[in-house]
């Protein structure tokens, strides 16, 4: 019996197919709301084929498609390689500092406020890299301690409800209703 076997081109166009995807689709909007059905459509793109092949060649049921994974891995390599160097090179993001990790993804910030310390990983994060910091891809967090209450310098008293208050009234901020 003869075997489809994908030639070597197909990972290739399969690669330049993820950097196409990604460019052309997954550069706009905000996908990660759509991740399980984004889960779905790329599981399709690997069990429809094998069902085709079953179809046609009906002895290899049982047969792990090895050219079918080769090829969707490099379109993967192709998509997440392209996602990974626009977001640590061409985002527009790229100029602040921060851990390259955060530049790729959130999970880094995530596992380092695993313990719910974020305000200790941030107050790290700034006195390594500054009042601007990049913390996630689509993420920069700024330190000054003036814009939260103005007039109640953090820093040298205790942030107290009549401190707030007294904040309030001295810059004609509206007061808290209760």
């Amino acid at each position: 019996m003869s075997s489809l076997v994908l030639p070597r081109s197909a990972q290739v166009i399969a690669f330049a197919i993820g950097i196409l995807t990604h460019l052309g689709v997954f550069i706009r909007g905000e996908w990660h709301l759509q991740a399980p059905q984004l889960v779905v459509i790329h599981l399709a793109l690997v069990i429809l084929p094998w069902l085709a092949r079953i179809l046609i060649i009906p002895t290899q049921a049982y047969a792990i498609p090895w050219d079918i994974l080769a090829c969707f891995s490099g379109y993967l390599i192709g998509l997440f390689g392209s996602i990974s160097i626009y977001r640590l090179f061409f985002h527009r993001l790229r100029s602040f500092p921060g851990p390259r990790l955060a530049a790729w993804t959130k999970l880094w910030h995530a596992y380092q406020c695993r313990d719910s310390r974020n305000y200790l990983v941030l107050d790290s994060l700034h006195r390594q890299y500054g009042p601007f910091v990049r913390t996630g891809k689509y993420q920069a967090v700024l330190r000054c301690q003036q814009i939260v209450y103005p007039g109640v310098n953090l820093s040298n008293q205790p942030l107290t409800m009549s401190s707030m208050n007294r904040s309030r009234r001295n810059h004609h901020l509206p007061s808290r209703s209760h």
